[in-house]
């Protein structure tokens, strides 16, 4: 076995939240997970506010450390997103429902899916204690669930758009809400210790300006809650790697999406460049790009890295800054078999 060292940095929500997955017309309804990309692209904005000598020194930044996206919490319970893959889950009780039961899991125990990853210690039976938010969230055991609700909650806001000579336009935006022992934390690995004190401080700066849309009238601002270290123990001979984060592959490891073990979903990520420095770029929108999600599968026996990309938009503007996106997370080590059951 191998140990990794991470570590987790809880994030507690002040306010309500908004995520904006940047695809165009699609901004009523919030996601529940804020990207690892637009987690770095969010730190590095407010370091280069503060210092535009960041601006030439930005691989000193990106190469420096890779996180994880942003997921919920529950007391000192990790989730992470459920696998692009066979789950060797199994029903306590079998009934008629329980596939669909299972299929509706959508975030497990971090404890749960170390276990998940080391195929020798399949198959794993649940039991219905252990299911929280309407079967959404799987704890590893049923007494570490003493939820009373919903670990996240959701709410409608309704907001006036108003033009310019034009009348108003009513229209609803939807925010998320945490439980109060709840929120989102990331994992965090620094391939330069340097660094780790620059993003944390990036960190306590960014929890004064938000994240996640509509910033201006308060949303998506929140404290740190704390910091753990997380060991994860993994097989020494994995056969696929679980993206943590929003992963592009290089030209190279395009390769890899072939393998039997692998198995991901697209997502299309893009949106404005809001967090510019310049005010008179904020409303240019930058280039889309597909990545693959978090909970990505990659069947190879060496561990992928991913790329920096550029989204700077096309456009004959003169002096508009470049837009980084991190397309390498953290990625977990496992070995799977396609014998898993759905």
């Amino acid at each position: 076995m191998q140990t990794t060292s991470l570590t987790a940095y809880k994030l507690k929500f002040l306010t309500p939240l908004h995520i904006n997955s940047g695809q165009h017309n699609y901004y009523t309804r919030s996601q529940e997970v804020y990207g690892s990309d637009a987690l770095k692209s969010a730190l590095f904005s407010v370091l280069v506010q503060q210092d535009l000598n960041w601006q030439d020194r930005y691989h000193d930044f990106f190469d420096g450390f890779k996180v994880s996206s942003c997921y919920p919490y529950y007391r000192s319970v990790y989730f992470l997103p459920r696998p692009y893959h066979k789950m060797p889950f199994s029903w306590q009780k079998e009934e008629a429902s329980s596939v669909k039961k299972i299929k509706k899991i959508a975030y497990v125990d971090l404890n749960l899916i170390q276990r998940i990853c080391n195929a020798s210690q399949v198959p794993i039976s649940i039991a219905p204690e252990q299911l929280a938010n309407g079967g959404r969230f799987l704890f590893d055991k049923a007494e570490d669930n003493q939820l009373k609700g919903n670990l996240i909650g959701r709410e409608e806001q309704q907001r006036v758009r108003i033009g310019y000579g034009e009348d108003s336009e009513p229209y609803a935006i939807e925010r998320v809400h945490f439980d109060t022992d709840a929120g989102l934390y990331f994992l965090a690995s620094f391939t330069n210790p340097r660094i780790r004190e620059t993003v944390e401080c990036a960190l306590r700066m960014l929890a004064d300006a938000g994240i996640g849309s509509d910033r201006h009238v308060g949303n998506g601002l929140f404290t740190i809650e704390g910091t753990a270290e997380i060991k994860w123990t993994s097989v020494q001979e994995p056969n696929c790697y679980i993206a943590l984060g929003f992963y592009t592959p290089t030209r190279d490891e395009l390769k890899a999406l072939s393998a039997t073990t692998t198995s991901y979903q697209l997502e299309k990520r893009g949106g404005y460049i809001a967090g510019s420095n310049q005010e008179q770029y904020r409303h240019f929108r930058k280039q889309s790009v597909y990545m693959l999600a978090p909970g990505s599968v990659i069947g190879d026996s060496q561990m992928p890295d991913g790329k920096l990309l550029n989204l700077k938009p096309d456009t004959i503007q003169p002096g508009v800054h470049n837009v980084w996106r991190d397309g390498r997370p953290i990625f977990i080590p496992a070995l799977f078999h396609n014998s898993f059951s759905k």
